[in-house]
């Protein structure tokens, strides 16, 4: 063999090393990530061997397996070394001088077309050690293989067009060290500061030690390798606070292994608060991916669905190409199985936890119930597990922070009762108070009460739950049992009966409030209330009318049906003025202010304020005018 050999690079790589030298500018340090993933693989090679029998057959077996960054500012020169298996003098000629996986045209064509892709392109079609180039005037590879027979040798090539190899007399120890002298616009690759951080970013958790300037820089463990056993919860917290920069620590966290049929682990936190219901913009971070401990993508948002965007995390698989961008994720297979798993994984935990950690879960679920009800909404395939994790108040409830599962109220449901009753109201106190729940509370009916108008959206679209479908009380097609009986006045029996005033003072409800109104009925569910306003069948309610109203200020209001209690003292006096003085001006002010009432109570605003404060102003005057006449 000659003393120095000179060999021409393969076509495909010379095309690859023109454009990383002439053409890609952005993310250069990316190329220090390359080169530590390279150096990790060859030290698991030689690790393997040291724990196998193929042990003695190893070159000094007694090194530390460890990679070392260090420079000379002097020459210009970064070096990276490891103790890894090396290469031969084959080894560096093949390794360095070809690309061996036909993706390399594919790499060639989509750079060229967008620039802005390189971090993603480089590497995921084997060519992750040619991106040196970018910052490189020349780089020298030297390199002892851990066969103990093998010669040390040099590498050496400027990246145009050709390469040389010769004996070289720096490599006594295994293991290979490159030599990169910098390009004069690249000395910021000079300062331990910067490769410190680079190392962070990218390799900070590889398996064996990364020294700069003689102190190991990545001092952070691996958690998701680990056995859980030997993992303590402080350990999980620390980890959190460092990959999500915070000093708080997270509400709950999730260690995933899976071994078949694809290998990946994670480590999933759920994060103390919910960011975006503090009104911060929408969660956009993602999962952290990595390839054997190596960073692909700084957030990955394609791992799980996007009702679990708060979720923080890791997610690491050997099975992956070591760059995935996110054009080609959804055409991944790989990573679609990882979502898959993920996701099932992830409900999983959270149902555990609701069954066996409740009051964790309570504390979850009042952060971000919101994206559960979303996932139920928008994710079909994992819709029957993510109901039974769903959480309401209810009428029956009484304390505040008490919620219950659907689960609980079917089993809690009242004899013979078909449907699952909810009310969605403005706030907690209005809901409490609300005329629409008198006869579930006098019957012992439990209600579900709805804090946001996209949970009727939700139940409207889930529609059912174990066949007991869902239905708001504010709909004027309840069928419930008559009020049990009570202590009636001779002012409430006599009205009772008769149909024939019952109509008239119907009609005449229905002509005085005209177009604000679909019907008059008489209520089977109003106990202490005299009137309220019901929505007629299949259509929304009052608050999801106001959120559809927002969205489309031109849709028009939508008619409901007054509903009248007729033993209400009120509603008899009423009847009373009616028949005596059907065309009276105060009678017909006393039926508006009763609807207004009802609007007000009901949707928190009456529709026409100005002549509702006129209205009042005559009625006030009007029983100003009887009190002082019934003071003589």
């Amino acid at each position: 063999m000659a003393t120095k050999d000179t060999f021409t690079f393969e076509t495909e790589v010379q095309k690859v090393l023109d454009i990383l030298i002439y053409s890609l500018y952005t993310h250069k340090e990316i190329f220090l990530r390359e080169l530590i993933s390279n150096a990790a693989d060859a030290l698991e090679k030689v690790n393997y061997l040291l724990l196998t029998d193929k042990k003695e057959a190893v070159r000094d077996g007694e090194l530390p397996l460890e990679i070392t960054v260090d420079f000379d500012k002097k020459d210009q020169v970064l070096r990276i070394e490891d103790t890894g298996c090396g290469m031969t003098y084959a080894e560096l000629k093949e390794n360095l001088g070809t690309i061996a996986r036909s993706g390399s045209l594919d790499f060639m064509k989509l750079a060229q077309e967008d620039k802005k892709k390189q971090l993603e392109l480089i590497g995921k079609f084997g060519v992750g050690f040619y991106s040196v180039f970018m910052v490189a005037r020349e780089v020298r590879v030297h390199s002892l293989s851990y066969h103990k027979d093998a010669d040390s040798h040099v590498w050496v090539s400027s990246g145009k067009g050709h390469f040389q190899i010769e004996k070289s007399t720096r490599q006594k120890a295994r293991g290979t060290c490159i030599e990169i002298v910098l390009k004069d616009d690249e000395k910021e690759f000079l300062d331990s500061e910067r490769l410190k951080k680079i190392i962070n970013q990218y390799s900070n958790f590889v398996n064996f030690p990364i020294k700069v300037a003689g102190k190991q820089v990545n001092t952070v463990s691996a958690l998701w390798g680990q056995n859980k056993k030997d993992i303590s919860k402080q350990d999980y917290h620390t980890f959190y606070r460092f990959i999500s920069n915070t000093e708080q620590e997270p509400l709950a966290y999730a260690h995933i292994k899976y071994d078949v049929p694809l290998q990946f682990s994670a480590i999933l936190f759920v994060p103390p608060g919910n960011m975006e219901r503090l009104g911060f913009m929408r969660y956009e971070k993602g999962l952290q991916l990595y390839c054997r401990r190596i960073l692909i993508q700084e957030s990955n948002r394609d791992l799980l669905p996007p009702y679990f965007r708060f979720i923080h995390g890791v997610v690491d698989s050997e099975d992956i190409d070591l760059n995935i961008s996110r054009e080609t994720i959804q055409n991944n297979p790989v990573l679609q199985r990882v979502k898959s798993s993920l996701t099932h994984k992830l409900i999983d935990f959270f149902s555990h936890m609701a069954a066996k950690e409740p009051e964790t879960y309570l504390k979850v679920w009042q952060e971000f119930g919101a994206f559960f009800q979303e996932g139920v909404q928008s994710d079909y395939s994992h819709r029957d597990k993510l109901l039974p994790l769903l959480r309401f108040a209810s009428i029956k409830q009484e304390k505040a922070d008490t919620l219950i599962s659907l689960d609980e109220y079917v089993t809690n449901m009242a004899p013979k009762q078909k449907e699952i009753f909810y009310y969605l109201g403005p706030d907690k106190e209005h809901k409490a108070d609300s005329p629409h729940l008198e006869i579930f509370r006098e019957k012992s009916i439990d209600v579900l009460l709805l804090s946001d108008p996209l949970s009727e959206f939700m139940l409207s679209e889930v529609k059912a739950y174990k066949d007991k479908p869902f239905k708001s009380v504010e709909q004027a097609d309840i069928e419930l049992p008559e009020p049990e009986a009570r202590e009636k006045t001779d002012d409430q029996a006599a009205a009772g009966p008769d149909k024939k005033k019952k109509k008239a003072f119907f009609t005449f409800v229905k002509q005085t409030l005209g177009e604000d109104i679909i019907d008059v009925q008489a209520s089977k569910r109003l106990v202490d209330s005299p009137v309220l306003l019901v929505n007629p069948e299949h259509a929304p309610g009052i608050q999801m009318q106001k959120l559809l109203a927002m969205m489309n200020p031109e849709q028009a209001r939508l008619k409901r049906i007054l509903e009248v209690n007729l033993s209400h003292p009120l509603i008899i006096s009423l009847m009373r003025l009616h028949t005596s003085t059907p065309d009276s001006t105060d009678l017909k002010d006393l039926v508006y202010q009763l609807y207004e009432n009802a609007a007000l109570v009901s949707q928190g605003a009456v529709p026409q304020p100005e002549e509702a404060a006129k209205r009042m102003e005559r009625l006030m005057t009007r029983m100003a005018s009887l009190l002082l006449k019934d003071m003589g």
